[in-house]
């Protein structure tokens, strides 16, 4: 579980206990300049605001200037990745709570067996699998989370969870590649699911969809949210690396379309991963590609925060697996001295 996913169930509990309340983020930042409001309250959850200090700071000037309606409260809560991030809080209105760090669980942390075993069992139950018999036992996974660093983080837990759900002999699979399994998971999927499409499209005399296309399309989601048909046409005009780009009627077939457009691979992990394959493929020459999808993401505002995105998944992925990649080298630099 992340930061933006806590910060999701705190919304929902905040709208089922607190009648009156409204909860919940905008889409986008151009959107801040005004907000519903509930009856008695409102909880605005503003993810990644240090990338947005301009836009939250003249949010809250507009607010000092406003009347101050009685008897209704609003509650922001920033989710921020970054300490210089208090810049931003320093804007709000009347009342600061000190910052509250979530960061990976002690080793010593029984919670994590906890959260791995809720997981199995929604998992498993939410697949229609049986739940009963758990894949290994708590002294094998806390053996298992003292292997890497990372594993006390709450998303390695979940993660490992989806993937013994359908390969439960697989217990040692640890670190970056448990991501790297679940993103090629997803990559399967797709793959199966073109494959079918495509022996349809032959046999009705169309062209097969190349599914090359549909991956940098499933990629490139991640860093704009959603690529919507303006998005999708203005990239089937790249004509670059003989990729061809299928057209937003022919994608309505496949589950990658969902609600007008495609959207990124969840959570920011998965999507960080996903691009950073595509990214470092020797048969994509990602300039072309990535300009023409933030060109044609939106405004100006979404222009930037779709940059901002980008960013963060090369700076997330980077971080998170250049870390693990020091630690294992010094690891592995301990045993050769030894």
């Amino acid at each position: 579980m992340g930061k933006t996913r806590l910060a999701f169930e705190l919304a929902e509990a905040v709208l089922k206990k607190q009648p009156g309340w409204l909860a919940g983020q905008v889409q986008t930042m151009s959107e801040l300049k005004a907000i519903p409001l509930g009856e008695k309250g409102t909880l605005l959850i503003i993810d990644y605001p240090e990338q947005h200090t301009e836009a939250i700071k003249d949010f809250c000037e507009s607010l000092k200037r406003m009347a101050e309606p009685k008897n209704l409260k609003l509650r922001i809560l920033l989710l921020a990745r970054r300490e210089n991030a208090n810049t931003v809080a320093d804007a709000l209105i009347t009342r600061r709570d000190k910052p509250m760090q979530l960061s990976a669980l002690a080793p010593e942390d029984s919670q994590g067996w906890h959260i791995f075993e809720a997981a199995w069992q929604k998992i498993r139950s939410l697949k229609e699998m049986p739940t009963n018999v758990l894949p290994l036992d708590q002294a094998s996974f806390e053996q298992w989370q003292k292997s890497d660093k990372l594993h006390l983080r709450p998303l390695f837990i979940i993660a490992f969870a989806l993937h013994l759900s359908e390969c439960p002999s697989d217990i040692r699979l640890q670190g970056p590649a448990i991501i790297r399994e679940l993103v090629n998971r997803e990559r399967q999927r797709l793959k199966i699911e073109i494959d079918k499409l495509n022996k349809n499209r032959t046999e009705m005399g169309e062209k097969p969809l190349q599914f090359e296309a549909l991956q940098l399309l499933f990629a490139l989601a991640g860093i704009v949210g959603q690529l919507n048909k303006n998005a999708i046409a203005a990239l089937q005009a790249v004509n670059c690396d003989d990729i061809q780009i299928p057209s937003p009627r022919e994608l309505d077939k496949t589950s990658l379309w969902r609600a007008g457009g495609i959207p990124a691979l969840q959570p920011d992990l998965l999507a960080a991963q996903l691009l950073n394959d595509e990214l470092n493929n020797e048969f994509i020459s990602p300039g072309p590609w990535l300009l023409t999808c933030l060109i044609f993401s939106g405004d100006r505002q979404k222009i930037a925060e779709s940059l901002s995105q980008l960013g963060r998944l090369r700076f997330d992925h980077n971080i998170l697996f250049a870390s693990n990649r020091e630690e294992s080298e010094k690891r592995e630099s301990e045993k050769s001295s030894c």
